[in-house]
């Protein structure tokens, strides 16, 4: 469960952008979409099948399509050539390149061009990085397939490729992970500590430690609440709003100045506090909690958004803007939201991935886009993810819920309303708390999909947790 923080501008926004995206995810070249009516779009790169049954030619798409007529998708995670996807009952699908076995089908199929489900277990969270992939079930155990010649799958069993969902340790704990395309994975506990495993790229020691073979804890901290990676540096974000960083960011991915390529111990950027980070291909990027946008690292095709090919080893702010909110991230471009749903795009633009760009037949390509620019066809509705962390103060379940769920406090609430919400910002149930813990919610009447539940105390403190209604 996610602490949320959602702004009454967006809540009240989202019937002037009810067909916009709830959900954004990228892969390296391509992005897939989720709209509040569960159906599940995409666009860009097409070649693998990553887009479903989407015609593969000319291995580009530059506007969102609808990818399957299923209207039950709750969330997506893409790996370099491949697309995963979990519906609202658990079960999870995937599409597109399966080399190593990463589809984690068991099967060693080169590709496949329609969702398939994987197994037969219920998941709460997926991470692919195209060639090795994680995931949290719904229990809290950690599973892992694909490419293992790095210990990827971080069982102890390097070194052939794992075709199917094996599990990691006998924990229950884990809240949020993330893959990087250079072959390992970082992750979070319920705890608040921070986890890695895999091909050391820079994170995880000196030149003698090739890779981690298990799930081995990287700090003694346990505050950390947000990670991102995508290449050879990870950025992360402590419950008090603070960033830092630590890997390989030999072209300045670090923030921390020209002196520092590399840090096997997690340093601080600067002293500001931040709600969104994107860790990109040797680029970085993130929001301050003033919603402004900064960025850092590589920029010699004009990835950081600046208009230029410079490089920047310091987070360099883009334009003066300050209603920036959330920023996602693929190998060559990046989309940022705004808090009034607009989306923009900026990058090399390989396959059209930000849906802007003029195509050049000859040389097969889009043009770049070298300064943010609003995307065509895309707009957002996206929940503000203060922090990733599950919080054990309350407890909202079963969530999803058929019927009856139950919001479990932790000790009793003082002067608290709770209130729910459709998508569309109708109270479809309010109460106030009285001298108890446990309070039930009836959602027969609900029709199937995603509600907010606000949970809002007399002193202005608010918490936000979505409610998947099967």
């Amino acid at each position: 469960m996610k602490k949320i923080y959602i702004s009454l501008l967006l809540l009240g926004s989202i019937n002037t952008h009810s067909q916009c995206f709830t959900k954004i995810e990228s892969g390296n070249y391509h992005l897939t979409a989720l709209k509040s009516d569960g159906t599940l779009w995409g666009w860009g790169f097409s070649n693998w099948g990553q887009l479903n049954s989407t015609p593969m030619y000319p291995f580009a798409e530059p506007v969102p399509l609808q990818l399957d007529a299923a209207t039950n998708w709750q969330s997506m995670a893409n790996g370099g050539n491949n697309s995963f996807a979990i519906k609202t009952n658990g079960t999870l699908w995937a599409t597109g390149g399966n080399n190593y076995g990463t589809l984690g089908i068991n099967s060693t199929i080169p590709q496949i061009q329609i969702f398939t489900q994987v197994g037969t277990a219920n998941w709460k969270a997926i991470s692919a990085s195209g060639e090795h992939v994680i995931g949290i079930q719904t229990n809290g155990t950690l599973w892992a397939w694909g490419r293992n010649d790095y210990n990827q799958v971080g069982n102890n069993t390097c070194c052939s490729d794992v075709l199917a969902p094996v599990q990691i340790s006998t924990d229950t704990d884990w809240a949020t992970i993330d893959t990087s395309i250079w072959g390992y994975t970082i992750a979070l506990k319920t705890n608040g500590t921070l986890w890695g495993w895999g091909k050391n790229e820079g994170a995880f020691g000196g030149s003698m430690t090739t890779s981690l073979a298990v799930p081995t804890q990287l700090s003694t901290d346990t505050d950390w609440a947000e990670i991102s990676t995508l290449g050879s540096h990870i950025l992360m974000v402590k419950t008090n709003g603070t960033l830092w960083v630590f890997g390989g960011g030999g072209t300045g991915a670090l923030g921390l100045g020209s002196g520092v390529t590399t840090t096997y111990i997690p340093l601080q950027v600067g002293t500001d506090n931040w709600k969104s980070i994107a860790g990109g291909f040797f680029t970085s990027f993130a929001v301050k909690t003033d919603g402004t946008l900064w960025v850092w690292g590589r920029n010699d095709g004009g990835q950081l958004g600046l208009g230029d090919t410079t490089n920047r080893n310091i987070p360099t702010q883009i334009g003066t803007d300050t209603n920036w909110t959330k920023v996602i991230t693929g190998r060559d471009h990046t989309i940022a939201i705004k808090n009034d749903g607009t989306a923009y795009a900026w990058g090399y633009n390989n396959f059209a991935s930000t849906t802007l760009g003029t195509f050049v037949p000859a040389e097969s390509y889009y043009t770049p886009i070298l300064l943010p620019t609003a995307m065509n066809g895309v707009c957002a509705v996206l929940e503000n993810e203060r922090f990733n962390i599950p919080t054990n103060d309350i407890i909202l379940a079963p969530n999803p819920t058929k019927e009856l769920t139950t919001l479990k406090f932790a000790t009793i609430p003082e002067n608290t309303t709770v209130t729910v919400y459709n998508l569309l910002g109708t109270k479809m149930d309010s109460f106030s708390t009285t001298e108890q813990t446990a309070y039930t919610i009836d959602t027969r009447q609900y029709s199937a999909g995603m509600y907010i539940v606000v949970v809002a105390t007399i002193n202005g403190t608010t918490q936000q947790f979505k409610l998947i209604k099967e």
